[in-house]
């Protein structure tokens, strides 16, 4: 997608933040996506205040470059399951749905013995937390604590930023 460009010596306005709102909701209509807030971001040095990343955009883009590594290299390189737990975990959650314990050792993409030592390790650092399931008690839902959350944002935060274009 094409950088918008503000004009030389133009100032952009106040409603910035409306526009980019406003581009977005008509990406979403037309049913085109966007990887990130980058592509209508002002560039550096416009006068214009940075825009924030969008975490959740970023956390996307990992995920299917994880796929894209997977479907290249083969699933038994490059897997880091700790980490694609996490990222599955802040997505869902972004998302709004709920992750069971199950649906999680998928994601990892590391066999189930070694997904539940991962969560176990996650719990420990205080990252992740499991809760029962009100209707079925069989079943528990992993979500990100707090403490997880911010940590797994800040991550993608600093990713989106190495990202962004260099100004020119």
């Amino acid at each position: 997608m094409k950088l918008i460009e503000w004009p030389v010596g133009a100032s952009p306005s106040p409603e910035w933040g409306d526009i980019r709102a406003a581009i977005i909701n008509l990406c979403a209509t037309l049913g085109l996506r966007l990887t990130d807030a980058r592509d209508v971001c002002p560039p550096q040095g416009s006068g214009a205040p940075p825009l924030p990343l969008d975490p959740l955009a970023v956390a996307q883009a990992w995920a299917e470059a994880i796929a894209d590594q997977a479907a290249i290299f083969g699933p038994d390189l490059c897997v880091n399951g700790s980490w694609n737990m996490l990222l599955d975990l802040y997505i869902s959650g972004r998302q709004k749905r709920r992750i069971s314990v199950s649906s999680l050792c998928i994601a990892s993409g590391v066999p189930p013995t070694t997904a539940l030592r991962h969560m176990m390790l996650l719990e420990a650092q205080g990252l992740i937390e499991r809760m029962p399931d009100r209707v079925d008690l069989r079943r528990r839902y992993v979500d990100l604590t707090t403490a997880g959350r911010e940590k797994v944002e800040r991550i993608l935060i600093a990713a989106g930023r190495r990202t962004r274009p260099a100004s020119g």
